[in-house]
């Protein structure tokens, strides 16, 4: 199972659309789950689709906001010690591996130095993860001197040649305000590949 940085900003742009014209809206939960919808026969943790308030593995997360994998899928192996790890185990050809991780992070609207630390510290995590495709989904400011998600997305594409990390990563930030104003970026071998902006 393959996923790609043009199918996930893709996917999220779709759903910032949709998002944007909804009656009550729930970002963190709208970009999850198209993200999740790339791979429905993965192991999606957590459980984007079950109530906030559920329990298990739909209450918690695996390190990022989002990860997707190659792990037993929680429907056909129940989560408990110690059979889901030797399920996990039991498969030498093919072992777990990550396929996608995502963490989403909308900041803070009080001002651009706050909103930039809570982002970027977020973003961090990103570079950790040992995934092919890392997304990125955060807030911005649209206006001033110069958008903060130029700021933003530089910085991040910055750090991305700077680790080396041949990963694709799609930057996705959507806009404070009441225009749901949004940009993605798709960065593939250290580069900005293709951009998307809406609406």
């Amino acid at each position: 199972m393959k996923i790609s940085g043009q199918s996930a900003l893709l996917a999220l742009a779709r759903a910032a659309d949709a998002e944007s014209k909804a009656e009550e809206q729930d970002w963190t939960r709208a970009m999850l789950r198209a993200l999740a919808k790339l791979a429905p026969n993965a192991c999606i943790d957590p459980d984007v689709w079950a109530p906030r308030t559920g329990r298990g593995r739909a209450a918690k997360e695996f390190l990022w906001d989002l990860t997707i994998s190659s792990w037993p899928r929680y429907e056909e192996q129940a989560y408990e010690f110690p059979t889901y790890f030797k399920q996990a185990s039991a498969n030498t050809l093919r072992p777990p591996r990550l396929l996608l991780v995502a963490e989403s992070e909308w900041g803070d609207s009080r001002g651009r130095r706050k909103n930039g630390l809570a982002v970027m510290e977020d973003f961090a995590k990103l570079l950790a993860a040992q995934a092919p495709v890392k997304v990125m989904i955060f807030g911005y400011f649209p206006t001033g001197a110069s958008s903060s998600f130029k700021e933003l997305s530089g910085l991040m594409v910055d750090l991305i040649r700077a680790s080396r990390d041949s990963a694709e990563y799609v930057l996705f930030g959507v806009a404070w305000g009441k225009n749901c104003k949004w940009r993605g970026q798709h960065v593939k071998e250290r580069c900005v590949h293709e951009e998307m902006v809406g609406p």
